[in-house]
Parts: structure tokens; sequence; C-alpha cells
């Protein structure tokens, strides 16, 4: 053996003392791992890693007396203040009190064997399976009925605006109507394995040489390929090694072989779409506890939205007693440096074969809508959600629904953006609901309206349009004016200074529907654009 020189933590001995009073534990400040367990041997579990420093394995039997899980259990997921977890056999779907751990339901039968497990309301969820997606009632635990059209092993699934997205073993993505539970469409993608989300609020999904960027709005995709071919979780499913970062327009990957992935990389999104790799990122994997093995990646990767740092597990690569030697390290996504590193034991500060999958991060924030009183004009207002909410999960990820009961104006909703439109002059009430992860917050906006049909329109004059050619973005009529330049994901492109006339390149654009907000003389309008080429 060599001494382990990175910053580790291995504690036991505070495992031991904070045993007893695991019953009444508040899991919030830190993260979770789950694991897989040793197949045969021993069902999955649970290890917390609290921001203190401290480990605590397997919380869901300390709280609950005995271990609820199923065998190989895959995927975790926190929505609604309730933990669930998804095992491959056995006790398939386990639910829990994401702040105690208590165990609250369990269901072994979910029409296949379990996969991945998305939220849609607070009453209703969706669960991969070996055979399609099934709908599952949150309010009995109920496991439901199949999606009719999704078949074949179902992956990685991701709730965006209208849409959920869904990878299936056939090359396809599935797009699903939640409010209707039908398949609007599937998406050719060979080769595709997992899904993410990221900042710029488009879907992403990893295909192995290339991935595809899939606009949540109109489903137009764009694909790219990757310089390191991406690893594929399909022979023995897991979720992938592939995660968006929620700050900045970037996705981080592990590759490096078939089956074993020993490298870390991290891909910058262009605004048209493709991708680059970031050279400043560099992450060096560490060695190993003995002087022959170094570590390997095994489990997903996570990023902590408290923290910032990326969560990546490893073990010491190799097969058989090797699995015994588990890592978790806390990654600069900005360096790739190691921050800290956990290295998890069992109880008596021995080895485990805990078989990490992936860390589940808690849900500490409630959403909070932020959104004032509005005065519109004769110009229609675009709202986006981070205009509406402020939240610590991924505005993309929330749902917002909107309506009015006013003739003053109208409301439209396409999943991303809230485009309020004014009718005559008056006051009336916008209703705004967020669904963030479960959490609902609700809020009436007063809303006036005035200057409908009047003479002083300030920009009544102004022209905004995109050339026959697709490249080229006017904007002509305009005195001294500011405009601002956003995606059909509400996500800002650019800023464009104005003085009569202004035109503004697109051609590196994808693509689809643009909104330009014009400010000049203190009146704000907004004009729609498509870019067709």
């Amino acid at each position: 053996m060599k001494k382990f020189t990175l910053l580790t933590i291995a504690l036991a001995a505070i495992f031991a003392a904070n045993a007893e009073s695991q019953s009444s534990a508040n899991y919030q400040d830190g993260f979770f791992v789950v694991n897989e367990g040793r197949y045969g041997t021993d069902p999955g579990s649970i290890n917390w890693f609290g921001a203190d420093g401290t480990m605590q394995y397997n919380v869901e039997t300390l709280a609950s007396g005995t271990n609820p899980l199923g065998n190989t259990s895959q995927y975790g997921t926190i929505y609604g203040n309730r933990f669930y977890t998804i095992s491959k056999q056995g006790a398939r779907l386990v639910t829990f009190d994401a702040v105690t751990m208590q165990m609250l339901s369990s269901v072994s039968e979910i029409g296949g064997d379990g996969r991945a497990f998305v939220g849609i309301t607070t009453e209703k969820a969706y669960i991969g399976t070996t055979d399609g997606i099934r709908i599952v009632d949150l309010t009995t635990g109920a496991v439901g009925v199949k999606i009719e059209g999704t078949s074949d092993e179902v992956g990685t699934m991701e709730r965006v605006g209208n849409y959920v997205f869904a990878t299936s073993r056939n090359d396809i993505i599935y797009v699903v109507d939640p409010a209707t539970d039908a398949l609007v469409t599937s998406i050719e993608a060979s080769g595709v394995s997992g899904l993410t989300v990221a900042s710029d609020g488009y879907v992403w999904a990893n295909c192995g040489s290339s991935v595809m960027r899939i606009n949540p709005v109109d489903l137009q995709t764009v694909t790219s390929d990757v310089t390191n071919s991406l690893p594929t979780q399909w022979g023995a499913w897991k979720p992938d090694l592939f995660v968006a970062s929620p700050t900045e327009d970037a996705i981080f990957y592990a590759w490096g072989g078939a089956w074993s992935q020993n490298k870390l990389g991290k891909l910058t999104l262009n605004a048209d779409g493709t991708v680059a790799d970031d050279t400043d990122f560099a992450f060096t994997m560490p060695a190993g506890m003995t002087e022959t093995n170094t570590q390997e990646f095994y489990g997903t990767l996570g990023i902590d939205p408290h923290t910032g740092y990326l969560v990546a597990m490893t073990v010491q690569s190799g097969w058989g007693s090797n699995y015994l030697y588990n890592w978790v390290h806390l990654i600069n996504t900005e360096t790739g440096a190691i921050a800290q590193s956990y290295f998890p034991t069992n109880a008596n500060g021995e080895g485990n074969y805990w078989f990490p999958s992936m860390p589940v991060f808690p849900d500490v924030a409630d959403p909070e809508i932020t959104l004032t009183d509005i005065a519109l004009d004769n110009n229609m207002l675009v709202l986006t959600k981070p205009n509406i909410i402020s939240d610590d999960n991924l505005p993309a990820r929330a749902v917002v629904e909107a309506s009015t009961e006013s003739g003053v104006f109208s409301v439209e909703n396409d999943g991303i953006n809230l485009t309020i439109l004014p009718k005559k002059n008056g006051s009336g009430e916008l209703k705004i609901s967020v669904n963030s992860n479960g959490k609902v917050a609700e809020k009436t906006v007063a809303v006036t309206v005035s200057g409908v049909g009047g003479i002083n329109d300030v920009m009544s004059g102004v022209r905004v349009y995109v050339s026959a050619t697709g490249s080229t973005l006017y904007i002509a009529g305009a005195d001294s004016a500011q405009a601002s330049l956003f995606n059909a994901a509400g996500c800002h492109v650019a800023d464009i200074a104005v003085a009569q006339t202004a035109t503004y390149d697109m051609s590196a654009l994808a693509t689809g529907v643009y909104f330009v907000r014009l400010s000049q003389n203190g009146t704000v309008k907004t004009f729609k654009v498509v870019k067709r080429k």
C-alpha cells in the first residue's frame, strides 16, 4: 500500500457517533449518493455526505429500521420534498421523506425493470422501464398504464416546457405531452443514450460520437460531432456520465473506454448549436490505493447547485476486490482541479462494495415569483422564466402556467416564455403558477394597459426583420435605441445599439424563433422574428 495523498475524509468514527441520532436527521446541507449495491449479496443503499465533511452510511436503513431498497438501485431524485429511488429489480420504486429519509411507500411491479423518474405535477410523475414509460400517481404511489407508443428500454427523461423528452434504446427520443400523456413525436437520434438540460434552456442528447441540441419549443435539432467519443450506457443501463452546467453554457462528460472511463472533458456550447472542447479544463484522475491501479469513474456525474462543484464517484480500476475502494470527488468546474475528496468505507472503516450510481442534491429553497405589477402600452411583453421566478433549480426546468379572465390583455405560453398581448386600455389580473421540482408558488400580478389605439406610438415606424438568406437581422426606423436579442428558449443572445438603423449577423445562430426587445425613449416593444435558413 502507498500513502493516499489527496484531501480525503474517512470518518467511520463520526458515523458511529451520529448513528443513534439518525432518525431525527435533517438532510439539507450536503448531498446523497445512491449506490447500486452488490448484486446477489446486498440491495441498494444511500449514503449522505455532509457539507461539514461528515459521512453517514445507509441512511435509508438508519431512518426506517430496515433497508427497503430493491436490487441494483440505479436512480434517485428529489421531487416535491420526496426522495424517489428506482431499482432494477425487487422494490423498484421506493419513496422517502427527503428531509428525514423515513420510508413512505414501496412498489415492486412497475411494468418492467426500473430506469429513471421525472416529476410532472404535484400529483403525477413518469417512470422509465424496460418496456416504455409508465404513469405514476404521486398521491397514492400507484404505478398505472404505459404511455401509448412508447416501448423498448427507456433511459433518461427530462421535463422542459410543454414536453417530456425520453431516450429509447431504439435510437429515438420520445417527446410526450404531459398534459395529455400522449406521444407527440419521436426524434431520430442514432446512438442516443442520455439527456441533460443546459443553462441555455435547450435539451442536449448524448449520441456517442456526437451531441444533439433540441429546441424545447419547436423541437428543431442541431447535431454536432465531438472529439472524444462519449460512452453510452445501454449494455447494463445506468445514467450517463453526461451533465450540463446550470450556470454556464457547458457540458461535462467522462470518456476513455467502452466500459471504463478515466478522463473528464468539458464542452463549450455555442449559440449555433455546435460545441467545442474547453482546453482550460484539465482534470487528472488520482491514483488508486495500490501501486499498479488508478481510479476510474463509476456511476454518473452531477453538479451541486448549492456549491457549484462537479460531483464524481470513482472506484479503483480493475475487477473484483478493487471495487472495495471508492471515492467521491468535488471538482472545480472551471479548472478541473479536485477541491475535496471523500473515501467512503463502511461503519467499521473497511472497504465496501457500494457500486455508487448517482449523486442526489437536496432541494432546499422554495421558488419565489418575483414578477411585479406590469404597465403596458400598445406593445406586447415577452417574459422569460428568470424574469418571473427566483429559484435554486434551473429555471428552464420549472413549469410556468399563466391565465387571465381580463379582456384587457391576453397571455400566450409556449412552455418557455410568456407573451402578454394588450387588447384595450384598462386594468386586469395575470394569475401565475410555478411548479419547480414539485414545489408550487402562486401569485396574482396587476396589469395596466394604456395607449391602445392612440396616435403617440413612438415606435410605429420601426421595422425588425431577417434577411431572406437568414444571415442578417435588420432594425430600421428607430432613433437612438437599445435592442436585446433572445432565442426561443428565452435566453439572452446579444445586445445591439441602434441609431436609426442597425444590423446583426445571425449566420452563426440556429434556425428558429427569436425575440428582439427594443427600448427607445422610455418605451419598450418586443418584435418576433423567424430565422428560416
